[in-house]
């Protein structure tokens, strides 16, 4: 793969907009994603008809782009001002791409998707048939500083056995109380990039190909040090790029991977009864929201949460030990529960679905009942620090605190099946958990009363279990 960069023409700022980048304003790891339910699937449903007549297909709510594997990858990265006169069109062949779009306090849907439709009519006007395959909407530090990036690319040469995933994930840091040139700032934006692929098994010959701003030259090269340690210490392909922007900050990267396998994405053989495994605890931002809010209003800001700042500052450090190492391993089990590519699905056997907590934390369960047309029931909400997050919750730090970014990775599948991966996971060192299982036919995710404390936005959606209904599990 030999990715081709146009020079990036984001908009620029003076010296003394760049120094007034306040590491307190931007957000904490996946909390920088505009909201999905109030604006971006909205938007993407009003949008997509009229992106169907000028030939762009967008993927159903996968976290990843999946595709044929073949021997060769073509790719071109395209970065523009969120302006329709700024794009240059695409040629008139198939092509597929991974999208950011950063966008300044993006509230109406119906905005958001004229100005999207604005972009891909410029995009798509030489006569390019093009599929999204990951779409990432994120909030810009300021209206200056929206931009529009797309990685487009092309299989080439003869198809192989397998298949291939992309994935984006961008985040503007992860912990603004310690220096932004820290190699885990970046360490966990690139791990939380690879989470997705390590969620459909796609851990073989990985390609990272960094997206990244910085407001300074000096920044810029500490996080590209950064990300050429961090793929030199886990054997990942790099392929360089230059800064997307000098007046912002960012960290992430559209990753790839191949597998193969067939991925785990057989939603439609979801059955009551399954369960639903983590591979760890989860709820990771909260503590970092909670040392925020305490460094910024004193030590009294805790006062009778029923933990001390130290506590709050060990919990940081340990989450932050989890969210910067890639789970490359729990990949390499999920292909190994995944089917041959010549060989049928076997419940008894494999995989059923997956999926990645990192930024919608237990809300990713409301997706995949949806997708499954299954309910969900979750009876158990493993939390790193429970405490913490309820707190950080109750004082509206972040709307939902079991979220978290290089997530937990979820698995779903006949209790035979997650009693073997399970085995493995411990194996390995981590802490797998049975949280659920999958009810009826229907649509809907059910949560246990104790999660209450710990989503502040609580959506109408979720369907809340009776007191003592969970069942019990060996696990």
């Amino acid at each position: 793969m030999s990715p081709n960069s146009n020079p990036s023409p984001s908009p620029s700022a003076s010296a003394s907009t760049r120094s007034q980048l306040d590491p307190r304003r931007l957000a904490c790891g996946c909390a920088v994603k505009i909201d999905l339910q109030r604006v971006v699937y909205p938007a993407l449903r009003r949008l997509r008809p009229a992106l169907e007549r000028l030939g762009v297909t967008v993927a159903e709510r996968e976290d990843a782009d999946i595709f044929p594997l073949t021997q060769g990858l073509e790719l071109e990265r395209r970065v523009y001002p969120f302006r329709a006169e700024a794009v240059k069109p695409l040629p008139p062949k198939a092509l597929r791409a991974v999208t950011v779009s950063a966008v300044y306090r993006a509230f109406r849907p119906d905005e958001l998707a004229d100005r999207w439709l604005e972009i891909y009519r410029a995009l798509t006007q030489e006569g390019a048939q093009l599929h999204i395959g990951k779409g990432h909407t994120i909030e810009a530090y300021s209206p200056e500083d929206e931009f529009v990036h797309f990685d487009v690319y092309a299989p080439t040469g003869p198809k192989q056995e397998g298949f291939r995933a992309a994935n984006n994930d961008t985040i503007q840091l992860i912990d603004p109380t310690r220096p932004l040139d820290a190699p885990e700032q970046t360490d966990v934006a690139l791990s939380n990039a690879l989470n997705d692929l390590v969620a459909l098994g796609a851990v073989d010959d990985v390609t990272i190909v960094p997206l990244y701003a910085a407001p300074s030259r000096e920044l810029a090269r500490a996080i590209e040090r950064n990300i050429k340690a961090f793929a030199e210490r886990y054997g990942l392909k790099l392929e360089p790029q230059p800064p997307v922007s000098d007046s912002t900050l960012l960290l992430g990267a559209t990753v790839l991977g191949a597998s193969p396998k067939r991925p785990p994405t057989f939603y439609q053989e979801l059955r009551e009864g399954d369960w639903i495994l983590v591979h760890r605890t989860f709820g990771d931002l909260a503590p970092i929201n909670a040392l925020i809010e305490a460094r910024e209003l004193g030590a009294g800001a805790l006062e009778g949460a029923g933990f001390t700042l130290q506590d709050v500052e060990r919990a940081v450090e340990e989450r932050l030990a989890v969210m910067r190492r890639p789970n490359l391993d729990v990949g390499r089990v999920v292909q190994q529960f995944c089917p041959e590519p010549d060989e049928p699905f076997d419940p008894e056997r494999h995989l059923k679905a997956t999926a990645d907590l990192s930024g919608p934390g237990l809300d990713v369960f409301r997706e995949l009942a949806e997708l499954a047309r299954r309910d969900l029931v979750i009876e158990r909400v493993p939390l790193a620090h429970p405490e913490i997050v309820a707190w950080a919750s109750r004082n509206f730090l972040l709307p939902n605190g079991t979220a978290g970014t290089n997530g937990a990775v979820a698995l779903i599948a006949r209790p035979r099946v997650l009693e073997r991966v399970a085995a493995e996971l411990e194996r390995l060192g981590h802490h797998p958990q049975i949280i659920g299982r999958v009810g009826s036919a229907g649509g809907r995710l059910w949560l246990p009363p104790e999660a209450k404390r710990y989503i502040a936005d609580w959506p109408e959606a979720y369907g809340l279990l009776g007191e003592g209904s969970g069942s019990e599990h060996p696990l």
